[in-house]
């Protein structure tokens, strides 16, 4: 019985060679930078946490969907009604067909509300807190924007001094 024959593998020493100095440059750098601070020099944004508005809706599609009212999740008032497929709230149904395609998927009620925010700078976002989804209301342009500011409370009146 013939034994197989085991075939020797060889790396090119300049391989080995390259691959030992890159490690070393790497662990290098690494502690120069920790040494002269360089890892923690970069300017650091701050947080954006606090949203300057914020409301939780619920989008409730009527007759075969070409009627959709909008209520406030918390009090259950009428904020808005958009009739027909005229353009009314053309903006706002277009942000919303991707969310509700995936809560239909997924088996979640369509009553759930969305979370409305605006945030420092203007920028808005509509989160579906179920699925973990957001859109960026932003992306569909300014009269995206406009149609979905019309649904967040109205800003407090500053007062003058």
């Amino acid at each position: 019985m013939m034994e197989p024959e085991i075939e020797e593998i060889r790396v090119p020493r300049a391989a080995l060679i390259g691959a030992g100095l890159l490690v070393a440059a790497t662990i290098g750098l690494a502690i120069t930078a920790r040494m002269t601070g360089a890892d923690t020099s970069a300017p650091v944004l701050p947080a954006v946490t606090q949203a300057v508005a914020t409301r939780d809706l619920v989008f409730v599609a009527e007759n075969n969907s070409t009627e959709m009212v909008v209520r406030d999740a918390q009090s259950g008032a009428v904020i808005r009604e958009y009739r027909g497929m005229n353009g009314d709230g053309g903006f706002v149904r277009g942000a919303l067909r991707g969310l509700q395609h995936l809560r239909a998927q997924r088996g979640v009620a369509a009553d759930e509300p969305y979370r409305l925010a605006e945030w420092p700078g203007g920028r808005m976002t509509l989160q579906d807190r179920v699925t973990g989804m957001i859109v960026e209301v932003n992306a569909f342009g300014p009269s995206s924007v406009e149609g979905y500011r019309a649904l967040l409370p109205a800003p407090l009146a500053q007062e003058s001094p």
